[in-house]
């Protein structure tokens, strides 16, 4: 054992940290306020109704992360990394942000030891019901998990594509595939196939404001 591998293992310890801070700065949209260049604490404190003394603390935290700088005159701005926390960019990570240091994942994840133990869902367990089914229930964070996964599936498409060798197919079937940007993408890479999306309602609604037909 070295000091190194102490330190490894403790900056696992505290990751969760930086993950609440980054997940903070998307649900505030402090990237976005930010996007036009520099804003002093006291602007950002009324902006984002928030309590200043907190705020100073989180966006400390920020800089530390190198998401963003505090320049001379001691206002904040992006850096080239917390430009990924805008929405508007491209292979933002703002929706992933949101969902994967959100609710149901969060909670879930400090129950693993219960799924170890037991086999059981860890969902299960703190929510009483599957993720699917607590989605359901609460229509943002249903919208923010497909939200997610259409991102996703936009930055994974092109290499999806170059990678899969798809010669002698006919048919696709994309289970899960609700969004339709990964089937829309493996069928301009490939003339003549056809697509089939199978998914839950809520899924399918992503898709149809990209089909050209019923979904």
């Amino acid at each position: 054992m070295t000091r190194q591998d102490t330190a490894r293992v403790m900056d696992m310890v505290f990751d969760f940290v930086p993950a609440q801070i980054v997940r903070t700065l998307a649900t505030l949209d402090l990237a976005e306020r930010l996007a036009g260049g520099p804003v002093p604490l006291e602007e950002l404190a009324k902006l984002t109704d928030c309590h200043e003394p907190s705020l100073r603390r989180l966006l400390r935290g920020a800089v530390f992360l190198g998401l963003l700088i505090r320049n001379e005159e001691g206002a904040y701005e992006l850096t080239s990394a917390g430009q990924l926390l805008r929405a508007d960019v491209a292979g933002s990570v703002k929706y992933p942000a949101l969902q994967m240091a959100g609710e149901p994942t969060w909670s879930a994840c400090g129950k693993i030891e219960h799924t170890v133990r037991t086999g059981q869902s860890a969902v299960q367990h703190v929510f009483g019901q599957s993720s699917y089914a607590w989605l359901a229930d609460d229509p943002a964070s249903q919208a923010l998990f497909y939200q997610c996964c259409t991102e996703a599936a936009r930055q994974d498409v092109p290499g999806l594509v170059r990678s899969l060798d798809l010669a002698g197919a006919h048919d696709l079937v994309d289970v899960g595939g609700g969004n339709g940007v990964l089937m829309a993408g493996l069928l301009a890479g490939n003339p003549g196939l056809s697509g089939t999306i199978f998914d839950q309602p809520a899924g399918l609604e992503t898709l149809r404001p990209r089909s050209k037909t019923p979904g």
